[in-house]
């Protein structure tokens, strides 16, 4: 860039004006001695040089006076013209900085651009997955259907294949020899109820013979004709002391809800008397109570499930509130569990990492199955000792806040040692509650935490 003080300097001088001599003006003075002078030739004429000599002076001193005038103008014009470079060097970096900023926005512009593109992308698949969960919506309904019509056929199956097994009767502590006829043992044994012979379809133990075996093997009577069965059936209640029992024959899901039922059944007998048992329901005045709602039957059953002495009370199964196997609507964080053992055990297996197990406890039938499942997660004793008392103490309390049962029972205890007599040596006495033992705190194996728990927290 040439020196702009250098340009400005050159302009000025080529556009400044040149100032004409001034004309000369006589003075009043003057013109009357130029008029003397004309009227008399022989006079000398008197110059006024002193006036003279002031115009002049002032002449002179003006026509100085205009060159000093230009200089400070151009000593002006140039300081204004040195600020004018500051300007300019600044107006350069603006300049430059302006730049920078239109560089800097076309990058974000770009980067919008390619923003936009990817969030048009995501969009596109935000409503992909949106249709997916629509899709996974509809499944998970299709499959609660599903479910609910496999437990449908599985019930029907079940009951088909009970009915099929409606000429059967089953035949436990029968005695067994080794080389024994099915059929003659049989018939004998319809001789020892005045029964007898009956024609029989097919008669056999189950599983094979076993000389080590303490218990004889189980034997399935199927009988020709219904009446023949109705008969043995009618008269079995002979072998009433004996280590004989006679029984109709029914599949393993209904066996097993009936050997729940069998405690309550005899409950209700000592109470009333008026109870039998029908497949796997108690009839008790002409109405069915499946074991998940024996609880309803109208008579008090705050002893089922119970022993008490003087300074204890054992407890054990699912009619007992103090169980964990005790039926009951139980909440926590926002997810239903049919059972403190279900809560227990769904928390125990997401404690211990096993997310799978959770899982399949919280859909697991019964607090039996939920036991079983949640068992499949190992967890060292120190571990159980710890954090698994304190988990299980946590499982109590909500339990006693939600199930009014279950605090009603503690109250109505209070002061005495609670003992679960279960075989589990950890949380149990280590010692059934059918077992004559069961009350008798020197032959108990385990360390009864749940007891422990129950104990501290009734005295609070």
């Amino acid at each position: 860039m040439c020196d702009l003080k250098t340009v400005m300097s050159s302009v000025i001088q080529e556009n400044t004006p040149v100032i004409p001599p001034r004309k000369r003006y006589l003075s009043s003075t003057e013109k009357v001695v130029s008029i003397s002078k004309k009227s008399s030739k022989n006079e000398i004429p008197v110059f006024k040089l002193t006036e003279a000599t002031e115009d002049t002076a002032v002449m002179e001193k003006g026509a100085d006076n205009k060159p000093q005038k230009s200089e400070d103008t151009l000593q002006l014009i140039l300081e204004k013209l040195s600020k004018l470079d500051v300007i300019d060097s600044k107006l350069d970096a603006i300049e430059g900085k302006v730049q920078k900023m239109e560089k800097s926005l076309e990058e974000y512009r770009t980067s919008l651009e390619f923003t936009q593109g990817q969030l048009s992308d995501v969009c596109e698949e935000v409503l992909g997955l949106k249709d997916k969960i629509q899709d996974i919506s509809g499944l998970e309904y299709q499959i609660e259907m599903l479910k609910v019509k496999n437990a449908e056929l599985e019930q029907k199956a079940i009951q088909s294949e009970a009915y099929s097994r409606r000429e059967n009767v089953v035949v436990d502590g029968l005695k067994e020899s080794v080389h024994e006829n099915s059929t003659n043992v049989a018939q004998e044994l319809f001789k020892q109820l005045g029964l007898g012979p009956f024609p029989l379809q097919r008669c056999h133990r189950l599983g094979r013979y076993n000389d080590q075996q303490r218990r004889p093997r189980r034997m399935i009577i199927r009988f020709l004709n219904s009446s023949d069965k109705q008969s043995v059936m009618e008269n079995r209640h002979k072998l009433k002391g004996s280590d004989t029992y006679i029984n109709d024959d029914y599949p393993i899901e209904i066996e097993k809800k009936r050997g729940a039922l069998r405690p309550v059944l005899r409950y209700v007998k000592q109470m009333e008397d008026k109870a039998t048992l029908v497949q796997d329901k108690i009839r008790f005045k002409g109405k069915l109570y499946s074991a998940d709602s024996v609880q309803q039957i109208p008579i008090n059953m705050s002893g089922l499930g119970i022993k008490e002495t003087d300074t204890h009370v054992i407890f054990a199964g699912q009619f007992t509130p103090l169980s964990n196997f005790y039926y009951c609507n139980m909440e926590c964080e926002n997810m239903k569990f049919a059972s403190s053992e279900h809560l227990f055990q769904f928390k125990r297996s997401t404690a211990l990492g096993n997310q799978d197990i959770a899982r399949r406890v919280l859909s697991a039938p019964t607090p039996l199955d939920a036991m079983i499942i949640g068992r499949e997660v190992i967890a060292d004793e120190h571990w159980t000792l710890t954090e698994g008392v304190q988990l299980m103490t946590d499982v109590v309390k909500l339990k006693m806040a939600q199930v009014p049962q279950l605090a009603q029972a503690l109250k109505a205890h209070a002061g005495k040692t609670f003992a679960e007599a279960t075989s589990n040596i950890i949380w149990g006495t280590g010692v059934p509650l059918s077992s004559p033992a069961a009350t008798n705190t020197t032959q108990w194996k385990g360390k009864n935490l749940l007891g422990i728990i129950y104990q501290k927290l009734s005295s609070k």
